[in-house]
């Protein structure tokens, strides 16, 4: 048995330019539709928008029963075939969009798996080419990207992450208007998308924190300059004057030299709710600033003399 050697050659080694591919692609859909595992028929080739300006190919998925958008390009991705794909696409109300390519860029794989996290709508970069064996020529179709259940995790990840941003500044910008009608202190400090937000001690790698998790609140001085052994030391000096010092916060403070870190901490865990509570904010946040400003006033005058 003789095995023979196949051969890539660019497309347009096959078809003359993206007209006359499209008009193959019109005739052989069936081609695309083993690479993707999707059932499509084309509705209209060459279909235009209000404007003028047309899609190479709209298309039915039979099984899924939506309506897709094929935007054909023979050469190296570019921005320009990408923005016409979305304008295409959001055109015709379309829930699918496939765009083939001969060569797509690094920008434009990145572009597409961001759009297939960050919507509903199904997004495919295949890249075309010719495999020529024996002296025949066939095409070939290849899926670079393509919708999946990993992308639509990671996009629901990013999508509960950026709201659990918004509501960490939110809760930010309730506390710091609040506290900083109590004491000056954080003045200076703008809401952060973070679980904390801090102010110096006058040491470097010394501060003041409030801290805010889904479900508790604390506040804390944290101690972590570039040397474990300097953050010791601040750490005894203060351990030295635990009791005058919870004597005037009026009240036990857990004290953490965190072995096997580099940083040490001492903090007041101030309420068992938190960022998930927001019917809860109001109170939480008036904890967390009385006991800031005890915990401010107990230990600065021993920060001082440091």
């Amino acid at each position: 048995m003789t095995i023979e050697r196949a051969h890539r050659t660019s497309p347009d080694q096959i078809w003359e330019n993206e007209l006359e591919f499209t008009a193959w692609l019109d005739e052989n859909i069936d081609v695309l539709n083993e690479e993707l595992g999707t059932s499509f028929t084309v509705l209209e080739r060459e279909k235009h928008t209000p404007t003028g300006f047309s899609i190479d190919l709209v298309v039915e998925d039979e099984d899924e029963r939506t309506e897709g958008v094929i935007e054909c390009q023979l050469g190296e991705s570019d921005h320009d075939h990408l923005g016409k794909l979305l304008t295409y696409l959001t055109a015709f109300d379309s829930d699918i969009a496939v765009w083939i390519v001969r060569t797509p860029r690094y920008e434009h794989k990145r572009a597409v798996e961001w759009l297939n996290e960050s919507s509903e709508k199904e997004f495919y970069i295949v890249t075309i080419e010719g495999i020529e064996v024996s002296g025949s020529t066939a095409p070939l179709f290849t899926q670079v990207v393509g919708p999946s259940p990993v992308a639509r995790e990671i996009g629901e990840e990013k999508r509960e992450l950026s709201e659990r941003d918004m509501m960490q500044e939110r809760f930010w910008e309730q506390l710091l208007e609040k506290s900083n009608k109590e004491f000056p202190l954080f003045r200076s400090i703008s809401p952060k998308h973070q679980a904390w937000n801090g102010k110096g001690a006058g040491i470097g790698g010394v501060a003041y924190n409030y801290y805010i998790a889904n479900n508790w609140a604390r506040v804390e001085l944290y101690i972590d300059t570039a040397s474990k052994e300097r953050n010791e030391e601040i750490y005894e000096s203060l351990l030295e004057n635990r009791s005058e010092i919870e004597a005037e916060f009026g009240g036990e403070l857990t004290w953490e030299r965190l072995d096997g870190k580099r940083a040490c901490r001492i903090k007041k865990r101030v309420s068992d709710k938190g960022l998930t509570d927001e019917e809860q904010w109001d109170v939480t946040q008036e904890r967390m600033i009385d006991a800031m400003i005890r915990l401010y006033n107990s230990i600065k005058p021993y920060v001082e003399q440091i």
